[in-house]
């Protein structure tokens, strides 16, 4: 089986419809950004579109964040870390929308937290994206 190229993001180009190209071509592989003083981010390409992990490291190399996406948007469970490695964040995004997140403090305690109420045009527009793509709740 072949590898993934991996290759700096700055080599992307991109179109009005959010197709990500590399020498022309839509990107299959991972992308990758790196800064000293930001760190180091890597996201994951299927056939130009972001598609499965992102990750975000911290300087140090502790990981800052992680997310899946599907089709360009943010799909699936993430989570957020502080600079010591603590959970401060955790949620559900379906089609880019924010389904619930929980947000933690330093000492791992929950200090808020959201769910999306279905009631609201959000909520709809959420649960009708549901029906046309035949996904049932994932919350």
């Amino acid at each position: 089986m072949d590898e993934l190229p991996i290759v700096p993001d700055a080599e992307l180009e991109f179109d009005s419809d959010l197709i990500f190209t590399y020498q022309g071509r839509p990107f299959s592989g991972v992308a990758y950004e790196e800064s000293q003083t930001l760190g180091r981010s890597e996201v994951s390409y299927c056939e130009g579109v972001q598609e499965g992990l992102a990750r975000d490291w911290y300087p140090s190399g502790i990981l800052k964040a992680e997310t899946r996406f599907a089709r360009n948007d943010r799909h699936g469970r993430y989570s957020e870390y502080d600079e010591s490695g603590n959970l401060v964040e955790e949620g559900l995004c379906e089609y880019g929308i924010l389904v619930r997140r929980t947000r933690f403090d330093s000492d791992g305690n929950a200090v808020s937290s959201f769910a999306i109420d279905h009631t609201t045009d959000l909520g709809g527009m959420l649960d009708r994206l549901r029906r046309e793509d035949g996904r049932r709740d994932e919350g």
